[in-house]
């Protein structure tokens, strides 16, 4: 399996934190696990592009909410006491797959690591499903700290 790494930041206020936080695994700096809960995972209409989110309030659930279409519909979220992390890739094909592989942090970042599995060489797939594209999105802990998310991107069969 050929694995690529994708490491992309979460454009926010706090990009220069984001891009260069000093905080990774070569410079000694630790990154512990932080507990998360996936609330949804699998296929969501209306988002068609590659979006990542990191909802800290109510106002900002209900425009994420008001854009993309969940099947079945979010459960209720405490948003005073977490934050919800939700990653949107564009339409693929019946056999791109999303998951959470892990959230950690350091001193100064929050990482969300990511695998998407797309189709292996030799793996019969549907061409696309119209409006369907891989999402998940899980609740962690409130935090003030930049956000980035790294894809693992692997082939599968």
């Amino acid at each position: 399996m050929r694995i690529h790494h994708l490491v992309l930041c979460l454009v926010s206020p706090l990009l220069s934190s984001c891009t260069y936080s000093g905080a990774n695994q070569t410079t000694g700096t630790p990154f512990v696990n932080v507990p998360y809960v996936v609330v949804s995972q699998g296929v969501q209409q209306s988002i068609k592009n590659q979006e990542l989110h990191v909802v800290k309030d109510a106002t900002q659930l209900a425009a994420l909410a008001a854009a993309a279409t969940f099947s079945p519909a979010l459960p209720a979220l405490d948003l005073a006491a977490n934050d919800l992390i939700a990653i949107f890739l564009p339409i693929g094909t019946a056999c791109d797959g999303l998951s959470l592989v892990n959230v950690s942090e350091s001193a100064d970042v929050v990482l969300v690591e990511l695998e998407k599995t797309v189709p292996g060489d030799n793996m019969p797939c549907v061409a696309s499903v119209p409006n369907h594209g891989p999402s998940v999105l899980a609740t962690m802990h409130k935090s003030v700290k930049p956000v980035s998310f790294a894809f693992k991107i692997g082939k599968a069969g």
